[in-house]
């Protein structure tokens, strides 16, 4: 991952934390981070992640041992199992609105599924949007739209959302999901395991897309690895009650 001399993007590797701890982490880098962060992370136990604007109550009967969350970003509900997951946050820049941001990290992801022979395309911004009725679909990834990356099936394979704060400085944070292994829990998803034997890829998949967002969000920038700090830890253990969900409460 080393670059020229220029300026230093921070990757930060977490493996497997809680979910309401994955989601805080996300949130103190966006709101105290300075710079450039690429993030992978994995969850244990298993996360059901919804969007900002959905009802607890809509999932109360999903089977499996998991962890129920509120992302603060929007869109629909993920359950996080075999996964890869990565979160960027960053400097808000000239000329990137939120499209933009979605084709330059997707596309960053669609190389490094080709790296590892995984083949999947970008739906286009122009596509179609879906059907009203698809749209009030629960899940994320029940249906494709524009900018997600799908699988030749046509199947979803990876979904994101991002979000914008100005204060007290101006930053995004973009975080996605990459399945890995389909979960029980929502069967009609895409997973790489389809298309490759995962067990074999992990550590190379891993390293590709971190490699492929930093060269994406900092061309030129040097990568190094620099874990979350005590501060940055501690900070967001506090936080994590907030994304917690139990009894249809909503902290956010």
């Amino acid at each position: 991952m080393s670059r020229s001399d220029g300026a230093s993007l921070r990757v930060v590797r977490s493996g497997a934390l809680s979910p309401a701890l994955n989601l805080a982490i996300d949130d103190v880098l966006l709101t105290q981070g300075v710079g450039t962060t690429v993030r992978t992370y994995r969850w244990e136990p298993a996360g059901l992640s919804i969007g900002r604007f959905q009802d607890p109550k809509w999932f109360a009967d999903v089977a499996g041992t998991h962890q129920l969350v509120r992302r603060s970003t929007g869109g629909g509900a993920i359950y996080h199992g075999d996964e890869l997951t990565f979160s960027v946050a960053f400097d808000a820049r000239v000329g990137w609105d939120t499209d933009e941001t979605y084709v330059r990290i997707h596309d960053a992801i669609l190389r490094a599924l080709a790296s590892i022979g995984a083949r999947s395309q970008r739906v286009p911004a122009d596509a179609p949007a879906p059907s009203p009725r698809a749209q009030k679909n629960a899940w994320c990834f029940a249906v494709a739209g524009r900018h997600d990356l799908v699988a030749p099936d046509g199947r979803k394979l990876l979904g994101s959302a991002q979000r914008r704060v100005r204060r007290p400085r101006d930053r995004i944070l973009l975080h996605g999901s990459l399945v890995l292994g389909r979960p029980q829990a929502t069967p009609f998803v895409a997973a790489v395991a389809d298309q490759v034997a995962v067990d074999e890829i992990r550590a190379r998949l891993d390293d590709a897309v971190i490699d492929e967002l930093a060269t994406s969000l900092e061309p030129g920038s040097h990568a190094s690895e620099r874990p979350l700090t005590s501060t940055e830890l501690a900070e967001a253990a506090a936080r994590a009650r907030r994304f917690e969900l139990a009894e249809g409460a909503n902290t956010l």
